[in-house]
């Protein structure tokens, strides 16, 4: 175990519990190392675990060359400790989906989501696709941060000031954590007063500085924050977007994450030596074909002295017998190097067979057993050897003074078919093997053994060719993509708004897409007009449209109970009181007196009594009275009757 001092541990805030648990790097540091004294000597340190290094530190700095490196050099004339502290990144982004390649979902955002594809992604709506200009021909065509090919998170921003991205994330009380995601224009307008001004949010409160996305289109720009968790076990974290002008609001976002940071210390031992020799005595074989052996003393030396009176660190020999090399280090160290070199003959052996194998799929070539080391000619090492296609191979076998050549001619006998990919489509698709020559047998799913094959119905299909000792076998699943008319014009009552939902099914990966831009197979209508509404799926796109014509309901309201006809311009006229929209026809009003003779008849709704009857005033007292008309198209007439009292 390393000799680290706890008060180290102490000033860098690491505990011996954290280091336990494995959830930081790992410094791989020497407990001691031995200089000689006035001379200079590496400290050589590695690093394993941490997502990345974000600094590094020695201390004390005295007699380091360099206190920022892993490996520096130390001059220094009395041994002490030395200390090496690593700060970075703990493995493991902490967000679900941060690169978007489950499409949308682990998040949330107060934009409403739009599938792609589409021509236009309206303002206040976002979408994750592989391409920009694939939800909205106005933004600029190019690919994701992460591989150029996957989905990202577009977004056509609003008018108000919102969280774009969101996602709770369970933290550690007292941790710093590192915030990063990249961002990017993806239209030609959003610069200047238009740019999106993005800014990191946890648990309600903007963290680090807003961010304004300026660059041009495509450009892919990370910006990242440090945030300590506190007393908090949970995090809510989001991306917010300030601006407030939705012109030119357009930007994408990938790669987010949310990471530990990490602080580990170790220590070596700089240990000052005295000068002292030492005694190291090696042997080695050497075959006679090679010609000659390279003898290597113990590296780091300043000074070296063979028996052959050679003063290089290393030498060629081609005889038996004991090399010694004396290592001298500033007269501190020695090193007096013994080695015993045997001579031995050398064989070579070499052997080449044939073998005939059927592709695609791949063939096994086994080098003989017995051997120390294996070499094919592509660089590949061990005794198997994997190959798709024909040609030549060999092995190099080698072991102590013997080697091995064994080459193997292999010879295809090709058979490859492909029914292509799945597919979506609205009539029979006939599927056709492409199998050159002659001598071709074919079984499909069902026994059928024609050539080709014609798809009626969903579900998996699939063939297998022999041909010449090869078989060979391909599925694809087909579906069929059925629609039929299932909704019908209709007429709605003036303020009394209905739900129209499609019967069909949409099919897995299918969409469905109304003229005023929304996607659900349900929606509401409110009033008269034409309304149309694809459903597609891959190549298969169906066209259905409802006229709606609304009008009113009930056009009755009722006759006043009383009226005064006494020429004060109040209430001296009794009529119906009839919807003023409403459309009628066939209107007939009549009123009574108690003898059932009739005192009033109009045909014209806005004509009503005035107490008059056959020039006179008509008498004080209670009236009967029918009334009768159609409202628009409809064969049912309105019929109402009562009773009015005229009073002076």
């Amino acid at each position: 175990m390393k000799r680290m001092l706890f008060a180290a541990y102490l000033i860098f805030g690491i505990s011996w519990g954290a280091k336990a648990q494995g959830t930081c790097d790992t410094i791989h540091l020497a407990d001691s190392i031995h200089v000689c004294i006035g001379s200079a000597s590496v400290i050589s340190a590695t690093v394993t675990g941490p997502d990345s290094i974000l600094s590094t530190r020695w201390f004390p700095a005295t007699g380091i060359s360099d206190t920022t490196i892993l490996n520096p050099t130390v001059v220094t004339a009395t041994s002490g400790y030395y200390y090496l502290r690593i700060l970075g990144l703990i493995p493991g982004n902490l967000v679900v989906n941060g690169d978007f390649t489950a499409g949308n979902t682990g998040f949330t955002s107060s934009y409403t989501y739009s599938g792609p594809p589409s021509t236009i992604l309206y303002e206040g709506f976002y979408s994750v696709y592989t391409n920009p200009n694939g939800v909205h021909s106005g933004f600029t065509s190019f690919g994701d941060h992460t591989t150029g090919t996957g989905n990202m998170m577009i977004i056509n921003g609003g008018y108000t000031a919102t969280d774009v991205w969101c996602e709770t994330i369970s933290v550690t009380p007292y941790t710093d954590y590192d915030f990063s995601a990249w961002f990017a224009n993806c239209s030609s307008s959003t610069t200047g007063a238009y740019a999106p001004i993005l800014q990191f949010k946890i648990n309600g409160t903007l963290i680090g500085l807003p961010d304004t996305v300026t660059a041009s289109p495509g450009t892919w720009v990370n910006f990242h924050t440090t945030w300590n968790s506190g007393a908090s076990t949970t995090a809510n974290i989001c991306i917010y977007d300030a601006l407030t002008t939705a012109g030119g609001n357009d930007f994408v976002i990938d790669d987010i994450t949310f990471q530990k940071y990490c602080k580990v210390t170790d220590s070596v031992y700089v240990k000052i030596d005295q000068p002292d020799t030492v005694v190291v005595r090696a042997d080695t074989s050497l075959c006679s074909s090679v010609g000659s052996v390279t003898l290597n003393a113990t590296p780091g030396y300043t000074a070296y002295l063979w028996n052959t009176g050679a003063t290089t660190s290393s030498i060629s020999v081609t005889a038996s017998g004991v090399y010694i090399a004396y290592c001298n280090n500033n007269g501190c160290h020695i090193v007096k190097d013994s080695i015993n070199v045997n001579v031995t003959n050398y064989v070579i052996t070499s052997i080449a067979q044939d073998s005939l194998h059927c592709f695609p799929g791949h063939m096994t070539l086994s080098a003989p057993s017995g051997y120390n080391s294996y070499i094919w000619q592509d660089g590949t090492t061990g005794p198997a050897y994997s190959v798709t296609g024909g040609g030549t191979y060999y092995v190099d076998a080698a072991s102590y003074c013997a080697d091995f050549v064994d080459t193997f001619h292999v010879i295809p006998t090709a058979l490859t078919i492909d029914l292509g990919p799945d597919v979506t489509v609205c009539m029979n698709y006939v599927m056709t093997v492409p199998v050159s020559g002659t001598g071709a047998s074919y079984l499909w799913q069902d026994g059928n053994t024609n050539s080709s094959y014609s798809a009626d119905h969903t579900g998996q299909y699939y063939v297998t060719v022999h041909q010449g000792g090869c078989s060979a076998s391909d599925t694809v699943n087909v579906n069929f993509f059925h629609y039929s008319q299932n909704i019908h014009d209709t007429f709605i009552c003036k303020g009394s708004p209905i739900d129209i939902t499609l019967e069909c099914t949409v099919p897995p990966g299918g969409h469905v897409l109304w003229n005023d831009g929304i996607t659900s197979p349900t929606r509401e209508i409110r009033d008269s007009g034409t309304w149309w509404v694809w459903v597609s799926k891959d190549e298969c796109k169906i066209l259905d449209t409802i006229n709606v014509t609304t009008g009113y309901c009930t056009c009755w309201h009722n006759v006043p109970e009383a009226f005064t006809p006494n020429g004060d311009g109040l209430n001296d006229i009794i009529r119906p009181r009839i919807e003023p929209g409403c459309t009628i026809s066939g209107y007939k009003f009549n009123i009574y007196n108690r003898w059932g003779e009739r005192v009033f008849t109009s045909d014209f709704r806005d004509k009503g009594w005035d107490g008059i009857f056959n020039g006179v005033p008509a008498d004080l007292g209670v009236y009967m009275y029918s009334l009768q008309f159609f409202i628009g198209e409809r064969e049912t007439p309105v019929v109402k009757s009562g009773t009015i009292t005229l009073i002076r």
